[in-house]
């Protein structure tokens, strides 16, 4: 599965432009790919479609060790038991973005990482760029000039 890590500046503070970046590319996240908002805190968002294609049920179920992923990112909370275990890994495994807003200035830097496919790895590369969001507002599934 392709890794995501794209980084860019909006002109907001962070809450606003974590309110922003939820209520405009959120939304675009779910309806076009089925990313559900998993997670939010003050300064980040986490957003994941539960999807696993990279280990077979029968792979998963042999671990015996969930320990093994309390470490990641402190994302995964381990639950006793193989089927706990399970359970951490698809959390691992699952595509998913993570989005951490940060005061830069006057405004915030956004970086976005995470496990996403083809055209989402492509889309997330243009925001910030010239011509695209935040520059440019999502409306219906169809860009239109930021007033």
């Amino acid at each position: 599965m392709p890794h995501v890590d794209r980084s860019f500046h909006m002109e907001e503070p962070p809450a606003e432009a974590q309110r922003r970046f939820e209520e405009e590319v959120g939304w675009e996240l779910h309806r076009d790919e089925g990313y559900a908002l998993v997670r939010e805190e003050p300064g980040s968002l986490r957003y994941s479609d539960g999807i696993v294609d990279d280990l077979s049920d029968e792979e998963a179920f042999e671990l015996r060790d969930p320990s093994a992923f309390d470490t990641y990112e402190r994302e995964v909370t381990p639950r006793s038991g193989t089927e706990g275990a399970y359970a951490g890994l698809r959390d691992l495994l699952a595509r998913h973005i993570k989005v951490e807003l940060t005061a830069e200035g006057t405004g915030t830097h956004v970086h976005i990482h995470g496990r996403a496919e083809g055209r989402l790895r492509d889309a997330i590369e243009l925001l910030g760029e010239p011509g695209h969001w935040p520059q440019i507002r999502m409306s219906d599934g169809a860009p239109t000039e930021d007033r």
